[in-house]
């Protein structure tokens, strides 16, 4: 994508994003995160 159209699109893109939850509950089912322990989001 042009560096000119990311501009006009992602300034908010960080406000608006958010996590789909059929995904997020599947990825906490298979994994089993430990509560209170720190987690590294590479996706």
């Amino acid at each position: 994508m042009p560096p000119e159209k990311y501009g006009q699109i992602g300034p908010g893109y960080n406000q608006a994003r958010t996590a789909d939850p059929y995904l997020l509950e599947r990825m906490r089912s298979h994994l089993q995160p430990e509560s209170g322990k720190r987690h590294l989001d590479v996706g």
